[in-house]
């Protein structure tokens, strides 16, 4: 099977080449239906199926018939048609500040078959049929539009995701909104940053904003959103000399965002930077070496290496074993396996006869290569020795010689290294 990819509106030709005498007469079906013969074009060495404009409908198998009277051949290629993108979903107004608005919405069902690349944000006076683009680069799901007339002025938003055939269709808020924020209210807290994770919860901190709104603040309202959601909830709050939280109402292997916000009499003000995308869960770090590296089957061209595992995993299971080896005299250890070794034994081969070597083995998790084992060696790359024997059961009877013959008296042995 061949696969083609073109896009929305464009041409669509596919062509394939035969070899037959006599000519070959060509049928093309579309998921076992008969295409019409005035799409298709068929000379001594090709077939041809043109379209002159690509729509999605031209999506799916196609399967070409090339038959003469010595037989018949058959072909399949799969189309795929890149449209642009669908509609994006759940637009909505978050939050109004003095000249701003942020918006947020979720992907649309459809990509068109080719990744989003970003999203149109646009906006328009109520009063006006003009739309005035905000940005054509949002590179995530939220958006905040500045530059607005600061009250007084009704706006109204749409959005359309793109990727590299085209923008979608846009959508929009569903009720005009003013550019209007509070009066008076604080600034975002500075420097939020998470100090400490583990699976029970997060410990953040942060520093008073630069304007606490002309009124002494009063306290913080720490928030969060889970990864999978736009919604920003409160998770808790601090009275106004606690520059710290420590959030345990979240859930194990979840992500979340979190930010904060300083609250005076007047009211809440804007929030901070999100920090970044937080995983609840134990804080992971490399393992310790593996224990009790040892050796058997020692031969001219390979030993076998066996240990146990890392008396500390850091927290994360190992993926696997890393086997190096380093020669006598010098300083280069060499990776043995090229990928992880699964078990706790490996065959180490393509040693050099009478080489001496040292072996090591590390371990690694998600978080890294441990260090290795203490180095075990050097070892001698040769067959185990094995001590002298003499054949003598041909001399039971013992030995009979003729005069004046020559005495030869022939003695099997064995033995490694030759006696």
């Amino acid at each position: 099977d061949q696969n083609l990819v073109v896009d929305v509106g464009q041409p669509l030709t596919m062509t394939v080449p035969y070899d037959a005498y006599p000519r070959a007469e060509a049928e093309w079906f579309k998921e076992d239906e008969a295409l019409p013969t005035q799409t298709v074009d068929t000379t001594v060495d090709c077939t041809t199926f043109r379209i002159y404009e690509a729509k999605t409908s031209h999506r799916g198998s196609y399967k070409i018939i090339l038959k003469n009277k010595h037989g018949k051949a058959e072909a399949h290629i799969n189309v795929q048609v890149i449209d642009v993108p669908g509609p994006v979903r759940n637009l909505e107004v978050t939050e109004t500040f003095d000249g701003e608005v942020s918006l947020a919405w979720e992907e649309p069902e459809s990509d068109g078959g080719s990744k989003i690349i970003g999203y149109v944000v646009e906006r328009r006076d109520v009063k006006r049929k003009t739309w005035i683009l905000a940005t054509d680069r949002a590179d995530s799901c939220e958006y905040t539009v500045t530059g607005l007339q600061r009250g007084g002025v009704e706006y109204l938003f749409r959005v359309s995701a793109k990727n590299r055939v085209g923008t979608g269709e846009p959508v929009e808020t569903d009720k005009p909104v003013e550019a209007k924020s509070r009066f008076e209210v604080p600034g975002p807290p500075l420097n939020v940053q998470v100090a400490d994770v583990n699976r029970f919860g997060a410990s953040l901190t942060w520093e008073p904003p630069d304007y606490d709104g002309g009124s002494p603040i009063t306290g913080y309202i720490i928030e969060l959103r889970d990864r999978a959601s736009i919604k920003w909830e409160p998770a808790m709050t601090t009275g106004a000399d606690e520059l710290a939280a420590t959030l345990t109402d979240v859930v194990e292997n979840k992500e979340y965002f979190f930010r904060v916000r300083a609250q005076n009499q007047v009211g809440i003000g804007k929030p901070s930077a999100s920090t970044h995308a937080v995983k609840i869960m134990d804080p992971i770090e490399k393992p310790s070496p593996p224990v009790n590296l040892n050796h058997s089957d020692q031969t001219k061209s390979s030993v076998q290496l066996t240990w146990e595992p890392p008396l500390k995993d850091g927290g994360s299971p190992i993926l696997g074993y890393i086997i190096e080896r380093c020669e006598e005299g010098t300083d280069n250890w060499i990776r043995c396996n090229a990928k992880l070794a699964p078990d706790l034994t490996y065959k180490v081969t393509g040693l050099k006869p009478l080489a001496r070597y040292y072996y090591r083995v590390s371990a690694e998790n998600a978080a890294g290569i441990s260090d290795p084992t203490e180095a075990l060696g050097p070892l001698t790359a040769d067959d185990p020795s094995v001590g002298p024997t003499m054949d003598l059961s041909g001399f039971k009877d013992g030995l009979e010689v003729i005069v004046p013959d020559p005495l030869r008296i022939r003695v099997p042995i064995t033995g490694y290294p030759k006696p």
